[in-house]
This record gives C-alpha cells, sequence and structure tokens, in this order.
C-alpha cells in the first residue's frame, strides 16, 4: 500500500515538473487590421566581400531591422513593446522597449549584424497601450526549386512599386516606393539571386497596415562585386475583408539598374 502511494507520489511530481517545462503555446494569429495601433517590420539586407582573419575574401550577409509602429486613431499614444525575431536556424531573439515611446514609432533594432541562417523566419510583436495587442508575421523563403514560377512581372491593380536606382563605384542604391488606392495590409519580400544562382536576402516589409501611401524604403544596397542577376518579388496582399492576393516576380537586375 505504502509502495504503490509513493510511486503515484513521484509521478505526480514528475508530472508537475513537466508541465512547468512546457511552454505555453505562442499567439500566431496573423492579423490584418488593428483598429488602435499598427505595428510592422521592416528588415534590409546587404551583401558583400570582407575579408577573414587570413586575408581571404569572403562574402558575408548584414541586417538593419526596423520596428515601426503607429496609432491608427489621431490622439497621441504611449506603447510599450515586445518583439521576437526567429532566424532562419530557429533561434530567437527579444527585444523589449525599456520605458514607453511615444507614436508614431520608428526603432532600429538591429544594425549590420550577421543573422543566423542569412534570414528571419517568424517574427512575434507584443504592442501595450493599456492593453496587449499581439502582431504575427511569417517570413517566406525562395529556393531554387521555385525560380521557373515567378513570371518576369506582376500586374495588380491594388499595387504598385517604383525603384530608382542611384550609383556610386562601389554598389546601387535602390529606392523603394510603394503605393495603393484602397487600404491594404501588406507582406512583402525580396531575394537577389547572383550569377551562380545563390539566393540572398533584401528587402522585407512584414505586416504594412499603416496605409500611408506612397510608402517609400530607401537605402537598399546592391554590391557591383556579386554580380547579383536576378530581383525576386514575393507579396502577399489582403484587403480588410480578408482576401487575400498573392504577387510573384522575377526582374533581370541590369533592366532595373540601367
Amino acid at each position: 500500500m505504502y509502495k504503490k502511494q509513493s510511486i503515484l507520489s513521484i509521478i505526480l511530481i514528475l508530472l508537475l515538473i513537466l508541465g512547468g517545462c512546457i511552454k505555453p503555446e505562442e499567439n500566431k494569429d496573423h492579423v490584418l487590421n488593428n483598429e488602435e495601433v499598427s505595428g510592422f517590420i521592416v528588415t534590409q539586407a546587404k551583401t558583400k566581400l570582407i575579408y577573414n582573419y587570413i586575408d581571404d575574401l569572403e562574402e558575408t550577409t548584414t541586417f538593419v531591422m526596423y520596428l515601426n509602429a503607429i496609432s491608427q486613431k489621431d490622439e497621441a499614444k504611449e506603447i510599450t513593446y515586445e518583439l521576437k525575431a526567429v532566424n532562419a536556424l530557429g533561434d530567437a531573439q527579444t527585444y523589449i522597449s525599456n520605458k514607453k515611446q511615444t507614436l508614431p514609432l520608428t526603432k532600429q533594432l538591429v544594425f549590420n549584424t550577421n543573422i543566423g541562417g542569412n534570414g528571419f523566419s517568424e517574427f512575434f510583436l507584443k504592442i501595450n497601450n493599456g492593453k496587449e495587442y499581439n502582431f504575427y508575421e511569417e517570413a517566406k523563403t525562395l529556393s531554387p526549386y521555385d525560380f521557373l514560377g515567378y513570371p518576369e512581372e506582376f500586374k495588380s491593380d491594388d499595387l504598385a512599386i517604383r525603384i530608382n536606382v542611384e550609383e556610386d563605384d562601389e554598389k546601387y542604391n535602390l529606392t523603394f516606393t510603394i503605393d495603393s488606392k484602397q487600404s491594404i495590409h501588406l507582406d512583402l519580400q525580396t531575394f537577389l539571386v547572383s550569377e551562380e544562382r545563390k539566393i540572398y536576402s533584401f528587402l522585407g516589409v512584414y505586416g504594412y497596415e499603416a496605409n500611408l501611401f506612397p510608402y517609400i524604403i530607401e537605402n537598399n544596397y546592391i554590391y557591383k562585386e556579386m554580380n547579383m542577376l536576378f530581383l525576386y518579388f514575393n507579396i502577399t496582399i489582403y484587403n480588410f475583408e480578408g482576401k487575400k492576393t498573392e504577387l510573384r516576380a522575377s526582374y533581370k537586375l541590369d533592366k532595373i539598374l540601367t
């Protein structure tokens, strides 16, 4: 009798320990429109050659990342935030505001930093203005198997993208102007593909629902030494009734850069 009670007690203790180790599942609701506050993320990657510790040239991709938040109503607001960014290897980095932030907010959280797997896979954002709001965005990937599925351009009545190019001896500097005549939720990713058909992250916009158009994103660099040939677009837009439109395109860079 006592032996059975001891075994049951041990099992109960183990279950309690295991239960404490299990993390609650994170909120992955893809919010298309929040009427109080809007939060979105912008990532910009640049790839270039650098000399390593033995003076050999090697390529490196570094990222900048911005968290943006605006009030969807006229009155000024203050918020706190918590952003968990998961890289392509599944490792997470969390960024937490150490004090209240005034809206509108543009906060650079990453600057010229290597990211595991050379990209991001997920973003979990919490914004609190007295009430907590959760936002989730999943990053897309591009593989060589996808190349043939991308047309040479995308056509849309809901979205227009213009690219302006400035050039110096070392690089091209692209400015993207995104425009829409209606209210949308925008998820946009671009990739560069080199002469060797290697794929590199470029510009990413995750969860843009601010609807302040035109939306301009500057300082997107393509280094000439990398011999990039193509710019791939992977875009998903939603109207606020939930209608989803996917846009894909691959553009030859020589047509954009010249």
